[in-house]
């Protein structure tokens, strides 16, 4: 079992941010579910409802599902801008205006050898380098 740290991720800025995401919460749940979070709380001002988050929860395999699944999310809140323009003076809260986000879900067979949970890995790294796969997420392009 790997030991919760710190995270750290470049972004892709002209001038690149270097974000530490920090251990927020971690824990086994009830149904043997392990659940681990992080949040980059230099984001947005540091203003919690804009923290920038990485989730995990990795549920074991089971009698009545011989798989494992690892679930990671990332999120990158963009808030409101807001301006000082009611009657009363009074300035709203920080809300999200929208929330980009990718989740990664992986099934891994409890029969799938070492080797072959690598070479998705690995592979999982080229797929999210390829060209088709950064065409959709930056330039909101399909294949075709």
């Amino acid at each position: 079992m790997g030991a919760i740290a710190n995270i750290v991720l470049n972004d892709a800025e002209s001038t690149p941010v270097v974000h530490t995401f920090k251990p927020s919460r971690q824990g086994l749940l009830p149904n043997g579910q392990s659940v681990a979070a992080w949040e980059d709380r230099a984001v947005n001002n540091g203003t919690p409802v804009g923290y920038y988050k990485i989730n995990s929860l990795f549920s074991p395999a089971m009698k009545q599902r011989p798989s494992y699944k690892v679930v990671w999310d990332l999120e990158t809140p963009v808030l409101e801008v807001l301006s000082n323009s009611s009657l009363t003076g009074f300035e709203p809260g920080p809300q999200i205006a929208h929330l980009p986000k990718i989740q990664v879900v992986s099934w891994l067979p409890e029969r799938s050898a070492l080797q072959a949970r690598m070479n998705l890995q690995k592979l999982l790294e080229g797929l999210v380098a390829s060209t088709a796969f950064k065409a959709s997420i930056i330039d909101l392009d399909f294949t075709y």
